[in-house]
């Protein structure tokens, strides 16, 4: 596993775009520990507001489990004035929809053989990509895009967006992103925050770039690797409609992963799921289980070229990225 663990949309509005003038010294400087005077008093009282919120808010729904600092049972119900774009960990419970979602790739040789699994079925999957595995394996995700697969953002080196500053989530995640459409020539609409970690500050970078946020709600964990059977069997006993089903192509050995993908898809297919594109699954839910459920039908489709260019642009040199993956 990387050191922590979701296509994107440009839905900004055209005529507030964001300027980020960042230079590479910028973005070098803003990744070494800086000393503080201290927040103003006003921003002190907005804190605690925030945190006591957030502190009720788990004491009162609890966490999910594997969603790491933020509580997936939250998702839907999330009232963040920051959280305009919307944030799925599931999808329509009416139908017998599910979508199968994997993470931290591209990776070989898993990444392109999971792609032939699913060919096989004539199934699209979603791959959440780490962008720094996208830079060293460009024609995986080439691969992936020639097969009609939706392509995520999943930061560019698997870190927890929590910990870090507002510049260093907003490097992470246009880096990311900008890396994919030079590779693809298309731009992310959706986002997976490594180990579902988010917090107000992640959101509000997230939302610069308008991006959807995707977390789950059927994790096997096989990145455990707890072996083939036991990975076939917590996907078959959480699979639901709507579900979201977290599994990995990158970050290890995805042996198992890559052994029980096959019968999952044969043992949901006799239940009478049917696997569908992210998209799809987004676009069927009701408003009430969004956070804004107006705009996560909105933009072009996940597997077409973005018309617009970059909302937020960053000029990262090689040595800044070196930066961003230690």
């Amino acid at each position: 596993m990387y050191n922590t663990i979701s296509e994107t949309r440009e839905n900004l509005d055209e005529e507030e775009e964001i300027d980020v003038p960042l230079s590479a010294a910028d973005v070098d400087h803003v990744l070494l520990p800086r000393r503080s005077r201290g927040p103003h008093p006003a921003t002190l009282v907005v804190m605690v507001s925030a945190m006591l919120w957030f502190v009720g808010a788990l004491t009162l729904d609890g966490l999910a489990p594997g969603s790491g600092f933020f509580p997936v049972a939250l998702a839907h119900k999330l009232p963040m004035p920051q959280a305009r774009d919307p944030i799925i960990s599931r999808g329509n419970p009416h139908l017998p929809d599910l979508a199968l979602t994997f993470d931290d790739g591209p990776d070989p040789p898993y990444t392109a053989q999971i792609l032939a699994i699913l060919q096989q079925f004539r199934i699209q999957a979603t791959f959440f990509c780490v962008g720094r595995q996208v830079e060293a394996h460009p024609d995986l995700v080439r691969q992936e895009a020639a097969a009609g697969e939706t392509i995520g953002n999943h930061t560019w080196s698997h870190p927890s967006l929590p910990a870090l500053s507002a510049p260093q989530i907003l490097a992470q995640l246009t880096l990311t992103s900008q890396i994919l459409q030079k590779t693809i020539g298309m731009r992310p609409r959706f986002f997976r925050p490594p180990y579902g970690a988010l917090n107000v500050q992640v959101l509000t970078q997230v939302n610069r770039l308008g991006l959807t946020t995707v977390l789950w709600n059927d994790d096997p964990r096989d990145w455990s690797r707890p072996g083939t059977r036991v990975i076939i069997s917590r996907v078959r006993s959480e699979a639901d409609n709507g579900a979201i089903i977290l599994l990995h192509d990158g970050g290890g050995d995805r042996s198992q992963t890559l052994a029980a993908l096959p019968i999952i898809i044969k043992a949901l297919y006799k239940r009478g799921f049917r696997f569908v594109t992210l998209r799809q699954l987004v676009a069927d839910l009701p408003p009430s289980m969004v956070v804004h459920g107006a705009e996560a039908n909105q933009g072009p489709d996940p597997g077409l070229p973005f018309e617009r260019p970059p909302i937020v642009a960053l000029d990262i040199s090689a040595r800044s990225r070196q930066a961003l993956s230690t």
